[in-house]
Order: C-alpha cells, then structure tokens, then sequence
C-alpha cells in the first residue's frame, strides 16, 4: 500500500484502496492535521493503516499514532500513558515523545506496531539516540526495547516483522566499509528483548 503519489495500492485481500479516501479525510476532523515526512504501516488482518509521526509544515515532529479504517474509511487517533520500559537503565528517557521517525513495522499475529525514532540527547554534547518501541495496540501499553546513543553508521534504516514474530533491523552502512546489515531481534511477550 502507497500512501504517497496517487494512494492506491493492492491489499492482501485483494481489495483496493480508493483513490483519494485516505487523503480527502487528512485535516477534517478527527482525523490527523497536514504533514509530511510520515511513515506508515499496514495491519492486514485489521484492515487498517497505521500512520506514524510526521512533520508540521512549521517544521515540527508529531508524535502522533492514527488509525486509518480502510472498510469504514475513518481516522482514529491512539493513545497510550506513560512508557514503561523493561530495560534496567538509567540512559532511557521514557518521557521523551516520539521524534524523527525512521521506521514502522506491524505484527498482524500480535498487534504490535514497533516504531524506531531519533530523538535529542538531554545534554547538548552527547550524541542523538535511537530508541525503539513495541506498541501494543490490542492492549493499550507500549514499552521501550531499545534505546542507543545514534552512532550514525546506519542510513536507510527499516523494519520488518516475520510470520514468527522476529523483528528485523536492517541499515545500509556508510563510511569506510559500505554495505547492508541485518539485525534478527526477538521479542518476548512481556517486551524483551530475546
């Protein structure tokens, strides 16, 4: 699915997407406000799109998650409290809101969207961190799995889920030694990582 360009796109269940119900309905109320630089992430079995973060046209980040109905053709806005983190580390912030998204998968098995972003250090001279969250939509909580000073080794970072439920991190290297890299990350169900 495309949401960008002419927002069609082929589903799973061999349904299409109209033609212009996703953007007709951006701004309208209750549904998100004008951005950019968004990513999003199909739930095939929930026959929706989750559309994560964005830019403000003032330049802002929007730490935002919707939900897009693709048979009841609405917006839903999700939200979650506070970000419990299974992590024993001083180094997370886990008040610090979604910032720079980088990349969005879904887990149609556990209805887990995992969402990694940049966000600013708290102190000036340290270096952005990345952080990667497990956001259970069925139940409501969401949990830190991950969160990394950003070396800035990486570029073109995404995400997938496989049927088994492993999470893959995969990044073009930049630098001396340019390449790919994959990482293979295994999630409990209580959001550690394995």
């Amino acid at each position: 699915v495309r949401l960008r360009g002419d927002h069609s796109g082929e589903l799973p269940s061999g349904g299409i997407l109209p033609q212009s119900s996703i953007l007709n309905s951006v701004g309208s109320p209750g549904s998100p406000t004008e951005r950019s630089d968004y990513l999003a992430a199909l739930a095939g079995s929930e026959r929706a799109v989750y559309m994560v973060g964005g830019s403000s046209p003032t330049g802002g980040n929007y730490s935002e998650i919707w939900r897009y109905g693709l048979d009841s053709h609405s917006w839903e806005q999700i939200r979650f409290g506070a970000i419990p983190s299974v992590i024993p580390s001083q180094d997370i912030d886990n008040g610090t809101p979604m910032a720079s998204v980088k990349a969005v998968a879904y887990d149609d098995q556990h209805h887990w969207l995992f969402v990694l972003d940049e966000h600013r250090a708290d102190v000036p001279f340290l270096k952005n961190r990345i952080r990667l969250t497990r956001w259970n939509i069925t139940g409501g909580d969401r949990n830190v799995l991950f969160d990394l000073p950003r070396i800035g080794r990486l570029d073109r970072i995404g995400l997938v889920v496989s049927e088994g439920g492993s999470v893959f991190l995969t990044g073009q290297l930049r630098g001396f030694l340019p390449g790919w890299i994959a990482y293979r990350l295994d999630v409990s169900a209580s959001g550690a990582l394995t």
